[in-house]
């Protein structure tokens, strides 16, 4: 069993948080890196229009980025689980009940996520009110919900059906906490060191993916996590170095090539390929992204190169505050980010190079932002979980 910490995938997880942050303002001042021509091209180059087809265009693609925070998140959950099963002597003895172990687990999921999130929500909510009846909302940005309605919507609803009307990019946290409990069921229904278990898992793919394609990636992440911890053949496998680099360099091209297929524009480049595929399933990009973030995660446990990078203190301080900055980057652009760009755009006339100043003041905020969120609002979360779940050591029994 393993149970060392694997650093490199905190790192993951802050800059998938960052590549949202990125697409969401790339769609906010430069529409057209998302829908194409259909919407206003504002570079003199096209640039940003390009970037809606191109195989360059992954770091601004916000769904590729989902899927790779859905993955990781499933991988880390199945780890957890896993490394539960084969501590078969401490359930034996009576020191770590699995099913009290699981039944926190599952809470404690879902009370880590909404009281953040709910918090970070009725912030937003009152902010906006506030800066209307000041005369300071400069989009005019008004409440969907009466605030019971509201309460209701951030609690509850949004945990269980997709969501936006809470904060736009909220949406995902259906699939995150869904996904979740999905990878805990899996993993735990998966069997151990048995040849069944890949075909299982291939089969919960076709099966869930056609259901829904985000599920998809959280049985791959589980599938990873699965050969992570049982697949001795496969480590064997790529012990020699030079094929290890050949397939974790493949998985990442891989990765980088499926993640930048466009989530809304029909190509006419490489990307055509798939058109046959897309024409009978719209939501087609969702499944193309999360097998790109299983290939892109995939890479990482074969390029050692690449996971040393991502274990750099930097990334692992981006990955600690990644929820936060997933919880507190639309409020920014929304209350902030717009101002700041147009006043720049109206101060120096040049709508490319705006962009640009803007990006870099807008992440100058967002760090420090997510890291009060985080110091405040995440660890008030933590204190109610520890309060609600401190789990009282059981010794074991007499015989």
């Amino acid at each position: 069993m393993k149970k060392e910490r694997i650093t490199f995938l905190d790192g993951l997880k802050g800059f998938a948080c960052l590549g949202v942050f990125t697409h969401h303002f790339f769609l906010s001042f430069f529409p057209a890196s998302y829908f194409g021509t259909e919407a206003a091209v504002m570079t003199a180059s096209g640039f940003d229009a390009a970037l809606s087809v191109e195989p360059y265009s992954f770091f601004v693609n916000g769904n590729f980025w989902v899927c790779l925070f859905l993955v990781v998140s499933a991988f880390l959950v199945s780890n957890k689980i896993f490394q539960l099963r084969t501590s078969y002597e401490a359930f034996q003895c009576g020191q770590m009940p699995i099913f009290d172990t699981l039944s926190t687990t599952l809470l404690k999921r879902y009370l880590r996520l909404m009281i953040p999130a709910a918090l970070i929500g009725i912030f937003s909510y009152f902010l906006t009110d506030l800066l209307t009846l000041t005369g300071l909302n400069y989009l005019g940005k008004v409440n969907a919900h009466s605030f019971p309605s509201f309460l209701y919507h951030a609690v509850v609803h949004m945990w269980i059906f997709v969501d936006s009307s809470v904060q736009g990019p909220f949406w995902m946290l259906h699939y995150l906490l869904f996904g979740s409990y999905l990878a805990i069921l899996i993993t735990l229904a998966t069997p151990l060191k048995n040849r069944l278990a890949l075909p299982i898992h291939l089969f919960l793919t076709v099966a869930l993916g056609i259901l829904n394609h985000y599920y998809a990636g959280i049985v791959l992440g589980v599938t990873i996590c699965y050969l992570y911890h049982y697949g001795s053949s496969l480590r064997k496998l790529t012990q020699n170095k030079i094929l290890r680099g050949t397939v974790g360099t493949f998985l990442l091209l891989s990765g980088l090539f499926l993640g930048a297929y466009p989530s809304y524009v029909k190509p006419d480049n490489i990307y055509r390929i798939f058109n046959a595929y897309a024409f009978r399933d719209p939501d087609a990009y969702e499944l193309i992204h999360s097998l790109a973030a299983a290939c892109l995660l995939a890479s990482f446990f074969l390029l050692k190169g690449l996971a040393d990078l991502f274990s750099t203190k930097p990334f692992l301080f981006l990955g600690k505050l990644s929820f936060s900055i997933f919880l507190v980057h639309s409020i920014l652009l929304e209350h902030l980010g717009y101002f700041i760009m147009h006043k720049t755009n109206d101060l120096i006339g040049n709508y490319s190079l705006a962009g640009i100043l803007t990006y870099l003041i807008l992440f100058c905020l967002l760090i420090p932002l997510s890291f009060a969120c985080y110091s405040t609002i995440e660890r008030f979360g933590n204190w109610v979980c520890g309060k609600l779940f401190s789990r009282e050591q059981v010794s074991a029994p007499t015989k």
